[in-house]
Parts: structure tokens; C-alpha cells; sequence
């Protein structure tokens, strides 16, 4: 994917791939002069979730969760990049989504 290149991650379409979600676009925007990769995707009820990879130059970071009004959120930092997803599904799929995609990136 293009988009990974922007944020210097190999994206393709088996290591974005999350159970129980169906991938439908990345783009790329930019935060604070960074380039940052989102990825959309929808559950079987058609509830967004997001994978945001920003190359930031960031320090490593374990994973943490958290819940900000009906949004749960999974973030952590690895070789220069932070992640994110984020979705209206419980807090403990969410982290799991991150999970899979730990072990990935």
C-alpha cells in the first residue's frame, strides 16, 4: 500500500487484516507536519474502527487502553511510529483488534 510508505510501514493486505472486520480505505493525512495513516474498517453491524499509524519519531511505548465517552482506544509507540485504533466496540475488542495488530507492526 502506498500509504504505508508514507509512514514507513509495510502495509499489505494480510497484515492489516482484523477478525470480524472488513477493510474498506486508507488514506493519509498529516498531524503536526507528520504524516499519519489511516486505515477504516467496519464490523458486521457497520461500526467504524480506525488504525491510525503516525511516523512521529516517537519513543517505544507499551500498549495502553482507555475509554473517552462512547469511544474505546488502544494506542502504543514502536521504532518511531504510533499506533492507534479506535472504535465504538467494547473496550476489551478494541484492545484486542490492537493486539493483532501489535504483534504485526
Amino acid at each position: 500500500m502506498a500509504v504505508g510508505k508514507r509512514v514507513g510501514a509495510g502495509l499489505t493486505p494480510e497484515n492489516v487484516a482484523l477478525p470480524g472486520l472488513d477493510f474498506k480505505i486508507a488514506f493519509i493525512l498529516s498531524y503536526e507536519g507528520d504524516p499519519l495513516a489511516e486505515l477504516a474498517y467496519v464490523d458486521k453491524t457497520g461500526a467504524p474502527v480506525l488504525f491510525c499509524i503516525i511516523a512521529n519519531k516517537g519513543a517505544d511505548a507499551p500498549a495502553q487502553t482507555q475509554t473517552r465517552e462512547a469511544l474505546s482506544l488502544a494506542s502504543w509507540s514502536h521504532n518511531g511510529r504510533g499506533y492507534l485504533v479506535i472504535g465504538g466496540q467494547p473496550k476489551q475488542q478494541v484492545a484486542e483488534f490492537a493486539r493483532t495488530l501489535e504483534t504485526r507492526f
